[in-house]
């Protein structure tokens, strides 16, 4: 199943409703049998409060009322580790989008550390956990990768990279860049 995260100004925007111009190109996207679509949320490695997590997922569960739904959340830059009580942090955020009405089912919660996390952040709150954020060039080789991962719990498809190719890369992993006229 793919991800297609989406994030307006870094977030759901300012704004209760999302701007018109994207409620068309959701409600195509969600029509996509293999695409899930979900909002970023950054948390700013907990520097963000709680309660303005919290209302950045009430205005994406919101959205619905507006004819559109996303599938969940994506939460941006998450602590790799706990510190600072973050892994009840995580837990908190987590189950308020998995409590919010309004997502579509299933409700995914994504976390995106960027890097392999401590074990016990991989627990039970986190659909998705984000092992690899960066450049082509800077992803660790599939040993190295398999290694960092084996204390972890869980399935190959709880975990995924994000990765970010420029364009000398992009043809040589096979990715064309694409225009519109």
């Amino acid at each position: 199943m793919h991800k297609v995260i989406l994030s307006i100004d870094h977030g759901p925007s300012n704004t209760a409703w999302t701007a018109g111009i994207y409620i068309q190109p959701i409600k195509r996207l969600n029509t996509v049998s293999n695409v899930q679509t979900i909002g970023y949320v950054d948390t700013d490695y907990r520097e963000r409060a709680n309660e303005t997590v919290r209302k950045d997922i009430a205005t994406y569960a919101g959205w619905n009322n507006s004819g559109i739904a996303i599938s969940g959340i994506f939460l941006g830059h998450t602590a790799p580790n706990d510190v600072h009580d973050v892994r009840g942090y995580l837990k908190n955020v987590s189950a308020t989008v998995r409590h919010s009405e309004g997502f579509l089912d299933p409700t995914i919660v994504v976390h995106n550390p960027g890097r392999v996390p401590d074990t016990n952040m991989t627990s039970y709150h986190a659909d998705v956990t984000v092992v690899f954020e960066g450049e082509f060039r800077d992803m660790p080789d599939r040993k190295k990768l398999k290694a960092g991962l084996s204390d972890l719990k869980g399935r190959r498809e709880d975990f995924a990279a994000v990765v970010h190719p420029y364009r000398a890369q992009s043809a040589e992993i096979g990715l064309e860049e694409s225009s519109t006229a």
